[in-house]
């Protein structure tokens, strides 16, 4: 076996020892961003809550998650917005069933909420901020619908209103 001259013999020392300060900067940062998410609770184990809901509280949430589907997507939903908000509406510290809640009215006598037809698929920015985006309502034909007088409603804006009588 031949020997390595000198040059060479340095050559591999250097090397290895940008190698391994590679390695030690690589793992000092993963370290370091694994130490923040610990901090911030990434890894511990979230309390659930129960959601106690309200009529103003629902309508707010709907439409927080409405804006949201609206920013990720381009657009408002065009068909089952229900399922498009649960997405949004299901946050870490509350259960699928508690969540579903936001989307059942209290208080009143509508039976579901129901989405304006004059909303669908378009983009908030592009809509009056005092259209109504979502309503109570008594019928529990459609998801999506025209506002009915006198039942409770949030605005584009995230107003809450009473629909006008026409």
């Amino acid at each position: 076996m031949r020997k390595l001259p000198r040059w060479a013999k340095f050559a591999v020392l250097v090397i290895g020892l940008g190698l391994g300060a590679g390695a030690a900067w690589w793992l000092y940062q993963v370290g370091s961003a694994a130490l923040d998410l610990a901090k911030a609770g990434a890894f511990s184990e979230v309390e659930q809550r129960e959601y106690h809901p309200d009529r103003e509280g629902n309508l707010k949430a709907i439409h927080k998650a409405l804006m949201l589907v609206a920013e990720s997507d381009g657009a408002l939903p065009t068909a089952d917005w229900e399922s498009a908000a649960m997405l949004r509406l299901k946050t870490r510290d509350l259960s699928e069933e508690e969540a579903k809640k936001k989307l059942v009215p209290v208080g009143s006598d509508a039976k579901r909420y129901r989405l304006n037809e004059a909303v669908l698929g378009k983009y908030p920015k592009d809509l009056d901020p005092a259209t109504v985006l979502v309503f109570e309502s008594a019928s529990e034909k459609a998801d999506t619908g025209i506002p009915e007088p006198g039942a409770m409603a949030i605005t584009v804006a995230g107003k809450i209103v009473e629909v006008p009588a026409e």
